[in-house]
């Protein structure tokens, strides 16, 4: 009896804990909801609504951008209590299938304790096609409906829309003075059987403020109405920034996409307050300022200086990007890419560029350290990437250009081979042939007898002519006998010997 007790006991706790886990689950999932069926070529709105206890708010609306193509909105949302709870999108469907739209990457702080309570999100399907009766459409299963989604009209009350008003013209502006904050906005319809939504009292802050009058066909097609609507700002705070004027926001409100770890403060700057951002680990301060097209960036602000901030979150890992170390980037190229429609910075492999993938280099905002990472676009994936990665990548360049600098080398000695002239070969052997010759002569060339003359300190004794006849007959006998005997012996006649007298 005892053990069925606890049991039951056991059982009825367990099943209250899961009634109260599905209680705050429920309380904490982001609903998206879209049109059932549109036809294909038309715009259509999708919302994702964070439930009422929400604190705090993050997500990324995902969708397939194979089928539809977004028209406006952002897709990574970030908000606070006494935000907008509804975030509206405006899609164009551009291919036939399903669409599915889902908010992801989401994080929800529940107001009350302060917990996160995130628990999901809801999936809506919207099926397109190009033919006029959609299956499971109740609006488009008869042919006979009306498709016009045009307006008859639109204004706002007491202000002047710029360009005038054209049912074909999709987009308008207007300026209204600062301190307004509401504005009046009247449409009316083409056809009575359609319906339009985003009219009547519309709330407006200071800057840009993008407004949607959507009309919905009887058939249900879509066309949206885009009225910008610009509020002027009382005594703006302006600055320059690389040429550029600038206005110092200073409503909080208008501040999206806070860096993780960045906790709000003020700074007084223009003899006023402004909200401002800081991480006193990093000794960084963060300001936003807006530019004359009304978008509002991050900047960081160091004694009244201004950088552009530039912020990669994926979730999983944040990082604030900086100008990378030169010496680690003698075969990487500085490039620019985009990341949630911002012009971001980079580098890109020389030998091998991917324009999906890019090297940075930046603050890790968990660990407060510097590195290089490698940001995958398609993944949405941070990759720690070491200096060691970045040595090697170095070392093969520099020995693919030192293999290319020897073969480029033996290429030039095997053209200038190639074509020496023949004529110069000719010439270059008969020098050395004449050389040669000139070698070869002198070895043949005798050296000429030198005849020294030899006297006697002492006069020799004067001979008669008989002596020296005699003396000239002993002589011709010894070269006689080292003649030939074939050569005659030589006579010496009286007339050979006229100088002597006998």
């Amino acid at each position: 009896m005892k053990n069925k007790k606890i049991f039951i006991g056991t059982l009825v706790f367990t099943i209250s804990m899961l009634f109260n886990l599905s209680i705050i689950k429920a309380g904490c999932t982001i609903s998206v909801s879209a049109p059932r069926s549109v036809k294909t070529g038309s715009s259509f709105t999708v919302s994702a609504t964070v439930p009422s206890n929400s604190g705090s708010w993050e997500y990324t609306l995902s969708y397939d951008s194979s089928k539809v193509k977004l028209v406006s909105g952002s897709l990574k949302v970030v908000g606070v209590y006494g935000d907008s709870r509804t975030n509206s999108y405006t899609f164009k469907s551009i291919s036939e299938g399903s669409a599915s739209f889902k908010a992801v990457n989401g994080s929800i702080y529940d107001y009350d304790s302060v917990s996160e309570c995130y628990s999901g999100s809801t999936t809506a399907t919207t099926n397109m096609s190009s033919s006029s009766n959609l299956e499971g459409a109740v609006a488009n299963v008869d042919n006979n409906k009306s498709n016009d989604n045009t307006l008859k009209s639109l204004s706002i009350d007491s202000y002047e829309l710029s360009p005038k008003f054209d049912k074909n013209t999709t987009e308008y502006n207007v300026e209204v003075p600062s301190g307004v904050e509401k504005i009046s906005i009247d449409a009316e319809k083409n056809d009575t059987k359609a319906k339009v939504t985003g009219i009547g009292d519309i709330n407006v802050k200071e800057g840009l403020n993008k407004i949607e009058v959507m009309v919905t066909a009887e058939n249900g097609d879509t066309k949206t109405y885009i009225i910008n609507v610009t509020v002027e700002e009382k005594d703006p705070i302006i600055v320059k920034v690389g040429g550029k004027n600038y206005i110092v926001v200073r409503k909080d409100t208008d501040i999206k996409e806070i860096p993780v770890n960045f906790k709000k403060s003020v700074l007084k700057l223009g003899g006023e307050e402004i909200p401002s951002y800081e991480n006193k680990k990093l000794g960084m301060t963060l300001v936003a300022l807006k530019d004359e097209d009304d978008n509002v960036r991050l900047f960081i602000y160091d004694k009244g200086t201004y950088k552009e901030l530039y912020y990669v979150s994926n979730g999983i890992t944040s990082i604030i990007l900086l100008d990378a170390p030169n010496e680690f980037l003698y075969v990487y190229k500085k490039v620019n890419f985009k990341y949630n429609d911002v012009n971001y910075f980079g580098y890109n492999y020389l030998p091998y560029q991917n324009n999906n993938q890019y090297l940075v280099y930046g603050i890790n905002l968990d660990t407060n350290e510097k590195g290089f990472y490698i940001y995958d676009k398609v993944t949405d994936g941070l990759i720690r990437y070491g200096k060691k990665d970045l040595v090697k990548d170095n070392g093969l360049v520099l020995l693919i250009l030192l293999l290319g600098l020897i073969i480029f080398v033996w290429f030039i000695k095997l053209l200038k081979k190639l074509f020496t002239s023949k004529e110069k070969k000719i010439e270059k052997l008969k020098k050395k042939i004449d050389k040669l010759n000139d070698e070869y002569e002198d070895e043949e060339e005798e050296e000429e007898p030198v005849i020294t003359k030899i006297e006697d300190e002492k006069p020799l004794p004067k001979k008669n002519r008989k002596a020296k006849r005699q003396e000239l007959i002993d002589a011709k006998k010894v070269l006689d006998k080292g003649k030939p005997k074939s050569v005659r012996r030589v006579s010496l006649e009286p007339d050979e010997m006229d100088d002597y007298d006998f």
